[in-house]
């Protein structure tokens, strides 16, 4: 079985049966860095909410997809919420760095089901969170891939995190694999740009701000009520519309993928 993970990015090759990574390294890098940044940023905020064996608003909403776990694996946790279409599996496992066989065991676990990698396997690297200019006693490391499935429009994200030196013993890891839906930002892109073309994103952030809950997210009852009683504003309106098409998007691929699954 091939080993997905390459440590080094000095050594990229491409791996039989891969897609190639044409571009120069430097490219690659640099895009990779950047992509990886920002998707550990809102990772990290998502992965966060993790508590065990916890469930959102009517439970799992995928009972028949289950999240795989690697061997040896302790202090498991699981989450979902079927508002969100959302489910999260959260454990520690002691392994050397830089754990190939946990991503070696998720891409066969995973490919076999039909899942395909959502970039090219040579993109996987080992980064330290703000470029490692976080002082503290350890240094942190971590990994970012997914896979997606074209059938059922869901997106599985896999983080692992060493918080150990990174030396060639036993390391402790942390797993972190989220399943969601793959929805469509067009009109959320389309709405932030008219807003920044117009000059009106400030404010329509200061206001969205009022609507946010401690938990950092924003509850729709609150800008129903605003609605209801004439203080909401066109851009308000218009936010809490495309809140309401994605919902019913959320609600179609759970209710497709159950419906294929059965």
């Amino acid at each position: 079985m091939d080993l997905y993970y390459i440590q080094d990015p000095e050594s990229v090759r491409n791996l039989p049966g891969q897609p190639p990574c044409n571009q120069p390294e430097s490219i690659v890098n640099k895009m990779n860095m950047k992509f990886l940044t920002s998707l550990l940023a809102v990772l990290a905020v998502s992965f966060q909410m993790v508590t065990s064996m916890a469930a959102g608003p009517q439970g799992d909403p995928y009972p028949a997809i289950v999240l795989p776990v690697f061997q040896g694996a302790y202090e498991i946790e699981n989450s979902a919420d079927r508002v969100k279409g959302t489910k999260t599996l959260s454990y520690k496992i002691l392994t050397r760095y830089p754990a190939g066989e946990v991503l070696e065991f998720y891409d066969a676990a995973l490919n076999a089901r039909g899942w395909k990698p959502s970039f090219e396997i040579c993109q996987r690297h080992w980064a330290s969170p703000n470029g490692g200019n976080i002082k503290t006693r350890l240094p942190v490391k971590q990994l970012f891939t997914s896979w997606q499935h074209p059938q059922y429009k869901l997106q599985i994200s896999l983080l692992l995190e060493y918080q150990g030196p990174g030396t060639s013993g036993l390391e402790e890891v942390l797993v972190q694999c989220h399943l969601q839906p793959q929805l469509d930002n067009t009109r959320h892109e389309k709405f932030v740009s008219h807003l920044k073309a117009s000059g009106q994103y400030r404010v329509f952030t200061k206001k969205l701000e009022t609507y946010r809950q401690p938990d950092g997210e924003i509850d729709p009852a609150l800008i129903d009520r605003d609605i209801r009683n004439n203080k909401a504003g066109d851009m308000i309106i218009e936010y809490r519309r495309i809140l309401e098409e994605e919902k019913q998007e959320i609600e179609e691929i759970i209710r497709r993928v159950n419906e294929t699954r059965q």
